[in-house]
């Protein structure tokens, strides 16, 4: 009925006050947002509700939080599965709006009056946008493990996760951004202990202060787009916009690489300069910057660092991102030559709606991931297999239909043999009759010190107009170590079931139960999230 009363608005406001549909494509996921690329963002601000279509019906799916001239970052609403090329709607309100090109000499007065009213129909909108962008995220996990080995091991892991972001602090100038979360043991004595960085970890943590149209300035544990490549800087930064280009100057301390954990010997400087061109129908971005990093007060890197990003060329993206060193200090020794540290490039083309391709390389040094819950092998797969090429190919032979083939290959100087992987996949949304989700995968892995294969399958469905989400799924694993030629091989059954309590918040159960000759490992983890 919820989802009737929805439609049922929509529709008299789109027929008798002139609102448009706005469609747009999902280009990129990954595990907090949902990208999605429209013509043209005009008429979205932040915090409008995106819809899609299902059976006929629009149904609500994500809030925008972050905007620019062609695309969105947004977050989901419920457990919606998303896949790169779902189509996403929006729903704009049509503004009478005055060409500039029509205005001519004896109409100048009415262009005056015309462009006054153009100003304030965006300020009214950059007032209704700062307003409604202030938003967070609050969640309890609880992560319990039990098996019938290692004499009858039991654990329980707990996780607090906050998220905010706010620009209506002060005067609208003033914004803030956070993300940290605060996890320990059940059976830790001293997990009450929160400045212990242990317990504690900040991801990011800042305020930022526009001085003006062209400038700001940003304090704390702060990410910047221009140098997303780097990670956080603990410290500050000043950027300034010069038309032609942006410049900013980064002064403070780098996170350490193990843990990320903030650390007062680890300071280091830097500047770079940024570029953004429309080119055709697409943009271009560009980051080049110059960045000193110490150990205390000793200098004990200088580097280059190089940042792009275009979709200019016709069904293509392509990221790509580098440091060339040109002076190091390791185990004492002094190095000042041209030295090739990390590269790393994505490559996207969309030839037409069924098929895509994408070739990457990652030759990343340091990478900080979030912390997880992910056991022994899902870590081991996706580490593995990494590093090195990788090179895909996505087909949709029919509507929600997605088929996927992709190959792998790792070669580092630290491995004895270099590593190989190929693998599969096969997902179907929105199966009629059943309104299910089906996925399997498989995954063949092999490098220096073992090989074995990952086979894979979900189902899903939503219950009680998507109130209740619930999956299952069955994997199999034979896993071969070929230093002592021991073999793992195991079943694993996980069942998973969400709620949506309220408008506002979520509670997820999720388990999984490992069996492998006579021995069982069961996982469950629970999830309590909000959203103010």
């Amino acid at each position: 009925m919820k989802s009737l009363f929805i439609i049922f608005i929509l529709n008299i406001l789109t027929y008798s006050q002139g609102f448009n549909e706005l469609l747009g494509k999902v280009s990129y996921l990954s595990n907090q947002l949902v990208y999605v690329e429209f013509k043209s963002t005009n008429g979205i601000i932040i915090g409008d509700t995106l819809f899609i279509r299902n059976n006929g019906q629009l149904s609500k799916a994500l809030i925008v939080e972050y905007l620019s001239s062609k695309s969105s970052a947004c977050v989901r609403l419920g457990n919606i599965d998303f896949a790169k090329g779902d189509e996403v709607i929006a729903i704009i309100l049509n503004e009478k709006k005055i060409s500039d090109d029509n205005v001519s000499i004896d109409t100048m007065d009415y262009a005056v009056d015309s462009t006054q009213f153009k100003t304030d129909s965006e300020n009214k909108r950059q007032k209704k946008s700062s307003k409604e962008f202030s938003r967070g995220k609050f969640s309890v996990q609880s992560y319990s493990m039990m098996d019938n080995y290692e004499s009858y091991y039991s654990s329980q892991r707990w996780r607090y996760t906050l998220k905010y972001s706010s620009n209506q602090l002060y005067d609208e100038k003033v914004s803030f951004n956070s993300y940290m979360t605060y996890s320990f043991r059940g059976d830790d004595r001293n997990k009450f202990q929160i400045t212990n960085s242990k317990y504690l970890k900040v991801y990011d943590f800042s305020l930022k202060y526009s001085i003006n149209k062209k400038s700001s300035f940003s304090i704390g544990r702060v990410y910047d787009n221009s140098i997303s490549s780097m990670g956080a800087t603990d410290g500050a930064i000043y950027k300034n916009d010069f038309d032609i280009f942006e410049g900013g100057i980064v002064l403070g301390k780098r996170s350490n690489t193990y843990d990320n954990i903030q650390t007062n010997i680890l300071p280091q400087f830097g500047l770079f300069l940024s570029r953004t061109d429309k080119i055709f129908h697409g943009t271009t971005f560009n980051t080049v910057s110059f960045f000193q990093q110490m150990n205390r007060s000793i200098i004990d890197r200088r580097f280059l660092y190089f940042q792009h990003h275009n979709d200019f060329i016709p069904i293509t993206q392509f990221n790509f991102s580098t440091e060339v060193d040109f002076f190091t200090l390791n185990n004492g020794i002094k190095k000042s030559e041209l030295t090739l540290t990390s590269i790393y490039f994505n490559a996207l083309v969309s030839p037409n709606k069924i098929t895509s391709f994408n070739l990457s390389y990652d030759g990343r040094k340091d990478v900080v991931y979030i912390e997880t819950y992910k056991n022994f092998i899902d870590s081991l797969y996706e580490n593995e297999t990494r590093h090195g090429l990788k090179i895909g190919a996505n087909i949709k032979p029919f509507q929600n239909v997605f088929v996927g083939l992709n190959f792998g290959k790792r070669f580092m100087d630290s491995d004895n043999r270099r590593s190989e992987n190929y693998g599969a996949y096969f997902s179907w949304y929105q199966i009629p009759s059943l309104n299910s989700n089906f996925s399997m995968s498989f995954t063949n892995l092999v490098n220096s010190y073992s090989k074995g294969i990952s086979l894979q399958f979900q189902l899903s469905k939503l219950f009680y107009e998507d109130l209740f989400n619930t999956s299952i799924s069955y994997g199999f694993t034979d896993l071969t170590f070929l230093n002592n030629v021991s073999r793992l091989k195991y079943n694993s059954i996980g069942f998973e079931l969400s709620h949506n309590l309220f408008d506002n918040s979520s509670i997820n159960l999720n388990s999984e139960l490992v069996t492998s000759e006579g021995k069982y490992n069961l996982r469950i983890n629970v999830e309590l999230s909000i959203n103010f």
